[in-house]
């Protein structure tokens, strides 16, 4: 499904001021603009809920009708993104800056977030970023977890594999895949290969050895 896009701002009507957020993991920092591009103010809050209703509260001598255009929105800025959302605030989702241009001219947070709301005035940045609700978040945790395991599991496969190469031929053979296919059972559970033990046992013995 398509993203949805904030109309674009033909009348001064449709906002009183517009708000560029550069957001970070422990904190955010905001530039609030006037319609036609005057600098209102600045504001550097926490990013918790007690920071956001800062943020909340700060915007509100501009105006009742601000556009908050954030970066991040899917990362350090999707809690405020929510918040805001729920709260019935327009929102719009603003592209990072290109990352080797910051290297080399300096990170700023108080430039970054003035460029993120003359995106917005500029009519390059329309995109409203996804409504990430409490479901979306459980199936995208589900799904984290899930790859996590199937990446574990790969890992200790491809061990496995390895550690087979130097071990002795009688336990080469009876951790073979075609050994370990005649073995297999519909009704038995999935279990570990039977001589896993006896193979890191080898391969630690080989170790003092050596």
């Amino acid at each position: 499904m398509a993203s949805a896009t904030l109309p674009r701002h033909g009348q001064s009507a449709q906002f009183d001021h517009v708000v560029g957020i550069d957001t970070h993991r422990d904190f955010h920092v905001a530039v609030a603009l006037a319609p036609n591009g005057g600098r209102l103010g600045e504001l550097t809050f926490t990013a918790t809920s007690k920071g956001y209703e800062e943020l909340v509260a700060w915007t509100e001598q501009y105006g009742v009708r601000p556009v908050f255009a954030m970066e991040g929105t899917g990362s350090y800025g999707a809690g405020l993104c929510r918040v805001l959302l729920d709260a019935a605030y327009d929102v719009i989702e603003v592209n990072r800056p290109d990352r080797s241009a910051r290297r080399r001219q300096g990170k700023d947070d108080p430039v970054d977030a003035e460029a993120a709301a003359r995106a917005f005035l500029a009519g390059t940045a329309s995109i409203v970023p996804k409504r990430g609700g409490d479901q979306v978040e459980m199936i995208r945790l589900l799904k984290v977890a899930k790859d996590s395991v199937i990446d574990g599991r790969t890992r200790a496969l491809n061990q496995v594999r390895s550690l087979l190469v130097t071990a002795p031929m009688a336990l080469r053979e009876r951790l073979s895949p075609s050994a370990r296919k005649d073995d297999a059972s519909p009704s038995r559970p999935c279990q570990p290969p039977g001589g896993l033990m006896e193979l890191i046992d080898a391969s630690l013995q080989r170790g003092r050895q050596g």
